[in-house]
């Protein structure tokens, strides 16, 4: 099963994508267990990583860098592409562009084979800065005020990475995780395909109604993505460390993005977060064959 993964990876990504746009009524069972589901997959994430050491392993001199790429660079990326579509999209890309990065970054890196600990740690640094950067670049690059609630982003790293990080010691201290361990990719996929699943039905009517619009975004942020994974790619020359950079320059935390956008600025704003949903996971599934070592 493993080496069955292993070579179609990234099609197997791909597959929660498909089944949500063509088959939304079967990923909507999915949808209201998102949180559960989220914390099991970045529980089964962790069960191989080193606890002690991952805070702290990924707060080295590349730090500063691969957060410059997550906020700034994206944002620019950003502030440059904006200006060919709808005024009422401006924020929208804005706002996406420098969201923290994914939650479930650590978990996409252990699938590719990365670096866990290390994203983990980026991960958990990206949220803590958020409350900073996030309005400051909005207001610097689309003269837009926009609050970011620093407890709820807490909430969200406590309960979806220290609380699973938790669970995992536990299990280690009696032994489960390393019984558990062998089966940790099998049973990340299959929990990531369902989660991804019920999160992408939900947008689904927006690509059908809209296609031509959802289309243009579609390969505007995918671009967008590509080049970002690219930049983070070299930043650092070991490939265990590369995939870990390159997933967190791209991957982002777009639910947040489209709260905010909802909540704050006009609907039609949050179609860019939305869209980056399925431009994301096309760019994680493009990824594993990227990563894939070669033989």
């Amino acid at each position: 099963m493993a080496s069955f993964l292993d070579r179609h990876l990234g099609l197997l990504l791909l597959l929660p994508i498909v089944l949500g746009l063509l088959w939304p009524q079967g990923g909507l069972v999915f949808t209201p267990y998102a949180l559960p589901l989220l914390f099991a997959v970045m529980t089964v994430s962790l069960l191989d990583v080193p606890l002690r050491q991952s805070l702290q392993s990924g707060l080295d001199q590349k730090a500063p860098l691969v957060l410059f790429i997550q906020y700034g660079l994206f944002g620019i990326l950003a502030l440059l592409v904006a200006p060919f579509f709808p005024p009422e999209f401006f924020i929208g890309f804005i706002l996406a562009a420098v969201a923290p990065s994914g939650i479930s970054v650590p978990a996409m890196v252990d699938l590719y084979g990365g670096k866990t600990s290390k994203a983990t740690s980026l991960t958990i640094l990206s949220h803590v800065v958020a409350p900073f950067l996030t309005p400051a670049l909005v207001l610097l690059f689309a003269g837009e005020k926009v609050p970011v609630d620093a407890f709820a982003l807490f909430q969200t790293v406590a309960l979806f990475i220290f609380l699973p990080m938790a669970l995992v010691y536990g299990l280690k201290q009696t032994g489960l995780a390393k019984h558990a361990a062998p089966y940790r990719k099998t049973g990340n996929l299959l929990l990531m395909t369902v989660l991804i699943w019920g999160q992408t039905a939900p947008i689904a009517p927006y690509f059908y109604t809209n296609p031509v619009e959802a289309a243009v975004l579609f390969v505007t942020l995918l671009v967008m993505a590509a080049v970002l994974f690219t930049v983070g790619w070299f930043v650092s020359n070991k490939p265990e460390e590369r995939i870990g950079y390159a997933t967190l320059s791209y991957h982002k935390n777009n639910s947040l993005s489209i709260v905010l956008l909802s909540q704050f600025f006009n609907p039609i704003s949050a179609s860019v977060a939305v869209v980056q949903i399925v431009a994301g996971r096309v760019m994680a599934s493009i990824a594993a064959y990227v990563v894939k070592p070669k033989s």
